[in-house]
């Protein structure tokens, strides 16, 4: 079912030990994409508060 999820089918010849290698490198990669997600969410939060990216992502109309 696992494989199936991931789009690995038999005919590729993937061992288990290389499908689990492959599920373990994807937590760790997805794990980077959030924490570095984080990172520049907090850095926009620094910035003035009258820049266009700040107001979008905090939800502040330009009327405000």
């Amino acid at each position: 079912m696992v494989r199936a999820m991931y789009g690995v089918r038999l005919m590729d010849k993937k061992t288990t030990e290389e499908f689990m290698n492959m599920l373990e490198l994807n937590k760790i990669l997805d794990m980077l994409a959030k924490t570095n997600g984080l990172r520049w969410y907090e850095h926009v939060l620094r910035r003035d508060d009258d820049d266009v990216l700040k107001k979008s992502l905090v939800g502040q109309r330009e009327d405000d």
